[in-house]
């Protein structure tokens, strides 16, 4: 499983690296960009989750597959973690949950690591959350 999460994070290492030069080619987005991008993740009742002590790298990799197996193999997500300072490496992922819709548990997720969720066009980016200046 490792394995796995190294081939996951180097390809959002890579979608991340990518997407830097493609930036400035995306058309301005709106207020409903957010909704619109995440409205198909409500719509995807996650039966079951039991994380305990994933970091955001395993817990991202499984939503994908139970996202993936729950649409029926129609959704397949994209997440980008962009943490250029290290800081999710301290935080730990424990959950247990029922009946939940896909984007309320991406955002639980986040929450656990005081990270946001943003939602574009093609990629969901898990960010930390900004600390007020000292």
């Amino acid at each position: 499983m490792n394995r796995q999460i190294l081939n996951f994070l180097v390809a959002s290492a890579i979608t991340l690296f990518i997407s830097q030069f493609t930036a400035h080619a995306e058309p301005a987005r709106t207020q409903y960009d957010h909704i619109r991008a995440a409205s198909p993740l409500k719509k995807i009742i996650i039966p079951k989750v039991d994380f305990e002590q994933l970091t955001l790298g395993e817990a991202l990799q499984t939503l994908t597959v139970q996202i993936q197996q729950f649409s029926d193999e129609k959704i397949s997500p994209n997440f980008i973690i962009q943490d250029l300072d290290g800081q999710f490496e301290n935080y730990r992922i424990t959950l247990q949950l029922s009946n939940m819709p896909a984007n309320k548990l991406l955002q639980y997720v986040a929450d656990q690591v005081r990270g946001g969720v943003h939602y574009h066009q093609h990629v969901i980016v898990i960010k930390p959350l900004r600390t007020p200046a000292k």
